[in-house]
């Protein structure tokens, strides 16, 4: 099978110290009775017990398959294995000795079925680095080095290969055409995605006993008209509007602390922007941190057009390049993750979208780049800001199979999965 990297990736190497959000902070790594047969006897051989005391092994009523013990995190939320910014574990009995999770993050590698495809997650703030500022959206390149046997393949999207899985692969490729039609506005060609996943929804799930090959590819076809696709926009130009609805539900999101240590990134974060939203000294936000019930929604998303129109109005070619390369590595990823239907993901991904827009452009941070007189220097700070914000949303939200499954349980229960509320995302 063929090996590829999304390009950006190519330049990717761990920065230990350096990372301002270490992935060794905050989360948990389960290990599987594989890691831990190989930990175990080697570590108490060469008597590393400050390692071994670094890993807690369940009792064993409580194991199961993926998980027989852990590594232990000390009260400030850092893994016990990691010294001034590296691994220990890493360092001392080398590479292969690494769990599987901490081997492969934040590479995410996924067999497709016609290729294995190696991207990056945004959690990482390298990863976020190379991917969000490249000048170019991810691109596959060539990649003849053989995967390292510890690092763990998505292999979800070839088995089984009912008609829905099958046809994956096909799709992402229309998605990616339609994400790299330059020649349209971001927000139209991201509209384009959504009539394409719409369009193919009711065909496109996990037990679908038609194969839907022609009719993908058929589509595919008519919307590689540049004409069909002008008129495709008129239509979302003419008709999606936000609603009242729309911004009590991503207000809300904003609106929620999250309790633990692990989500004091994303609360500083939020926290910041709300109160960059209030209208000169006044503070939108009660002492709790959390909008106040006199806070006007209507007033605070006003205010939020407002600053994002200023901040597009000096740097739109720049953003649109950061949330077109957010977008392209999204859809890289995302059909091959387990979903058992296409809306899934697209509802998610218009929530992240409508929701890290938000972030970014109420940041008053961002905002303040528009009074740096200095192109370089603005540009600069706008660059630090969108890596921040995106990898700490990344990190909070992507990751927490929890928080998103209840995110996306609202949109379903508020009704906004159709195509019009979905298209009021993108007018976020």
């Amino acid at each position: 099978m063929a090996r590829y990297d999304y390009d950006y990736m190519t330049r990717f190497h761990c920065i230990g110290p350096d990372c301002e959000d270490t992935c060794c902070t905050g989360w948990r790594v389960h290990l599987p009775k594989e890691d831990l047969d190989k930990l175990m006897p080697l570590i108490e051989k060469e008597g590393h017990r400050e390692l071994a005391d670094a890993i807690e092994i369940l009792p064993e009523e409580e194991r199961h398959d993926g998980n027989h013990g852990h590594l232990v995190h000390g009260k400030d939320g850092k893994c016990q294995m990691l010294d001034q910014g590296w691994c220990r574990l890493h360092r001392d009995l080398g590479e292969a000795m690494l769990p599987l999770v901490c081997a492969t993050f934040p590479r995410l590698i996924i067999d497709t079925g016609k290729n294995r495809e190696t991207s990056g997650r945004l959690s990482c703030p390298e990863v976020a680095r190379l991917c969000l500022l490249a000048d170019h959206a991810p691109t596959l390149v060539p990649d003849e080095l053989p995967l390292p046997p510890l690092y763990e393949t998505h292999s979800w999207a070839v088995q089984e290969q009912e008609p829905f899985r099958k046809n994956l692969e096909p799709t992402a490729r229309i998605i990616r055409t339609l994400l790299d039609l330059s020649s349209f506005p971001l927000d139209e060609r991201l509209y384009f995605v959504l009539y394409f996943c719409k369009r193919i929804s009711p065909f496109m799930y996990m037990d679908c006993k038609k194969d839907p090959a022609s009719r993908i590819e058929r589509l595919g076809k008519r919307m590689a008209d540049l004409g069909f696709l002008k008129n495709i926009a008129v239509g979302f130009n003419n008709d999606a509007h936000h609603s009242a609805q729309l911004i009590d539900f991503l207000f809300g999101i904003l609106n929620a602390n999250f309790v633990s240590a692990h989500y004091v990134r994303y609360n500083n974060l939020r926290l910041t922007l709300l109160r960059g939203l209030g209208k000169g000294e006044a503070d939108p936000l009660a002492c709790s941190g959390r909008i106040t019930n006199e806070t006007s929604l209507d007033d605070l998303f006003h205010r939020y057009q407002e600053r994002k129109q200023v901040v597009l109005d000096r740097f739109g070619e720049r953003i649109n390049r950061y949330f077109t390369n957010f977008a392209v590595n999204y859809w890289l990823q995302h059909l091959y993750m387990g979903d058992p239907e296409i809306e899934t993901p697209l509802r998610k991904f218009f929530v992240y979208l409508a929701l890290s827009r938000i972030l970014f452009f109420a940041h008053p941070e961002v905002v303040a780049c528009t009074r740096i007189e200095e192109d370089e220097a603005a540009i600069a700070r706008l660059d630090e800001l969108i890596v921040e914000i995106i990898q700490v949303f990344m990190k909070t939200i992507d990751a927490n199979v929890e928080v998103l499954h209840s995110i996306l349980a609202a949109v379903k229960e508020l009704k906004l999965e159709g195509m019009a509320e979905l298209a009021a995302f993108i007018k976020i």
